[in-house]
């Protein structure tokens, strides 16, 4: 699956300043500024003054987004509890709203291939997952990156 294009937009090429942050950077933690250009990060300033039009973020930290490399969230969403099967694109929908607040920018989400229990739902419903994917990342409804981690259950009595 591909990444969806999330820039964000800007108007008339304005840059938008996010400053008096704590910077979570490669190297330290340091006070100061990011400016976002057309989407992108133009420049990172460590400093502690608040330039005219900025974004006073009064400390609060800034880091780069957060990469979740296993996910079995879309699972509970999917079937909030037992006997209960929701739709596969407002599952997904609900799963990517919670990774992007909790900071999640790029989900592996893992499938079963296969179920160990007598359960036929996760392997029912790979496909509309699949679909579903696909779908909102054609139609740009997803706020973060979601790629998929297909997981074989060797126990699964099933598997050829």
């Amino acid at each position: 699956m591909m990444p969806s294009d999330h820039r964000a937009d800007s108007v008339d090429g304005a840059t938008l300043c996010l400053a008096n942050a704590r910077l979570v950077l490669a190297d330290a933690v340091a006070t100061g500024c990011v400016r976002v250009r057309d989407g992108r990060i133009d420049a990172i300033e460590r400093t502690d003054a608040v330039p005219s039009g900025a974004i006073d973020c009064g400390g609060d930290t800034v880091l780069p987004g957060l990469v979740e490399l296993h996910t079995d969230n879309i699972e509970k969403h999917l079937r909030p509890r037992s006997g209960a099967l929701w739709p596969a694109l407002p599952s997904l929908l609900a799963h990517d709203a919670e990774l992007v607040a909790a900071g999640i920018t790029t989900a592996l989400d893992a499938l079963s291939l296969g179920d160990l229990e007598d359960d036929d739902v996760r392997t029912g419903a790979i496909d509309d997952i699949v679909c579903a994917l696909d779908r909102a990342q054609r139609e740009h409804l997803l706020r973060a990156d979601h790629y998929l981690h297909l997981r074989c259950e060797l126990g699964y009595p099933g598997l050829p």
